[in-house]
């Protein structure tokens, strides 16, 4: 008789297998849900849902130079004038102008290497680490195949040539160019910003740009110190959005303000680097 009530006892024990009842609380693993907000972070951050209430940090961090402080040694910058950032090691490459050299940069080092390019404007590094150089006072792009120190000359699809190339950047494609001879920003061959008006519809005198996937620019808009979002839907005049900087067009040194913003990238997560370089810094936002 012990024995049979045993079994009964163990019969007991599934109804007590109400508990994956309790297999409910997985339901609470609609908790996961909240896991959407990291989605929304990296979707938006990557320029395909771009959701109206993200917004970029306003304070900015030093990643590269001395901030007000210039220099030849491989830990500071001298006048640098775009920044481009490859995308499988976040390595920086800057367009150091004052010291004629490109400068290789990797992400938390305290000084980097150089490439010795006379006068550049502006750098892009592509998926392969081949390199375009905007050569400002020749009219050119030049392109470093590998980062090596052997270049040739990149063909923009522009029908004349180009006066005072002086950013470059290449997405889907498409070779972007901000030609301050001609006031303009081209994208094979056909400007797609320039003159418009106000702070944000001004292009003019701009030394840097960078694209998303969806052709969505951001401007480093020098004169008027701050980074321009300009949508590719958005007309030659229209202008587009203040995203960094003051809205008003006042330069300064704090880590909300740039001062003669001069080129802009973002890495995979949309963060954005911005060339400060009136203030000699790289500014993260």
């Amino acid at each position: 008789t012990v024995a049979t009530t045993v079994p009964t006892v163990v019969t007991t024990v599934p109804t007590v297998t109400t508990v994956p009842t309790a297999t409910t609380v997985p339901t609470v693993t609609t908790v996961p849900t909240a896991t959407t907000v990291p989605t929304v972070a990296t979707t938006s951050a990557t320029g395909s849902v771009c959701g109206v209430n993200m917004q970029w940090n306003a304070t900015g961090i030093t990643v590269a130079g001395v901030t007000g402080t210039n220099g030849g040694s491989l830990s500071q910058l001298n006048g640098p004038m775009g920044v481009s950032i490859f995308p499988n090691d976040s390595t920086l490459y800057v367009a150091d102008m004052g010291n004629n050299r490109i400068m290789q940069w990797p992400m938390g080092a305290v000084s980097g290497s150089a490439i010795s390019v006379s006068k550049p404007y502006d750098v892009f590094v592509d998926s392969v680490r081949n390199l375009y150089v905007a050569a400002y006072s020749n009219g050119q792009i030049k392109f470093f195949p590998n980062a090596s120190t052997m270049s040739s000359v990149a063909s923009t699809g522009w029908a004349s040539s180009l006066d005072k190339p002086s950013c470059v950047h290449v997405k889907n494609n498409y070779i972007f160019v901000c030609d301050n001879g001609l006031n303009a920003i081209i994208r094979n061959g056909s400007q797609v910003a320039g003159r418009g008006g106000g702070p944000t519809g001004e292009i003019q005198h701009s030394y840097g740009l960078v694209a998303d996937d969806n052709n969505t620019m951001y401007i480093a808009n020098t004169d008027r110190h701050v980074i321009v979002k300009w949508l590719a839907s958005s007309s030659v005049s229209s202008g587009g959005t203040v995203v960094a900087g003051s809205v008003i067009g006042t330069a300064g040194s704090t880590s909300t303000l740039l001062n003669t913003p001069t080129s802009v990238t973002r890495d995979s997560q949309g963060n954005l680097y911005v060339v400060d370089q009136g203030n000699h810094r790289i500014q993260l936002f």
